[in-house]
């Protein structure tokens, strides 16, 4: 078990990845964003470093700038080893990822590898890419 101020250290570092302030890190549910709120439980679910992380449309309610934070923090879980299932229909959200899945009524419908994605990378030929496999996915 990690010491509570581990934890806190922890918890600040996750906080400023994803652009909460401190002001921010005190306030009620009541008294916060749907943005804010969003980002606060993805600092939850990271606290403890999962091994395999669920996020469902973790970018739905945020701006672009925030989408961004929330996005590199995910390539950078993953890149130290942490596996990442992330239900989106963002495809900008979808670029970051290193495999897309396409569902349909509950089965995987077809499946597109753009292999790991690089900080910094142009989007170019993954969005050409993933374009070409939605649309063959009818979508």
């Amino acid at each position: 078990m990690r010491s509570k101020p581990r934890i806190a250290a922890k918890a600040r570092e996750l906080f400023s990845l994803v652009h909460l302030d401190e002001r921010t890190q005190t306030r009620t549910s009541a008294q916060v964003s749907g943005g804010e709120a969003q980002r606060a439980s993805i600092v939850r679910a990271l606290i403890n470093d999962p091994e395999l992380v669920f996020v469902d449309e973790p970018t739905g309610a945020l701006n672009s700038h925030n989408s961004q934070a929330v996005l590199d923090v995910f390539c950078t879980l993953y890149a130290s080893g942490q596996s990442i299932v992330m239900v989106t229909h963002d495809r900008h959200s979808a670029l970051r990822a290193n495999r897309v899945l396409f569902l349909r009524d509950g089965t995987i419908a077809g499946e597109c590898a753009l292999g790991a994605w690089t900080s910094g990378e142009p989007y170019g030929e993954r969005e050409h890419k993933l374009a070409v496999f939605l649309d063959e996915m009818g979508w």
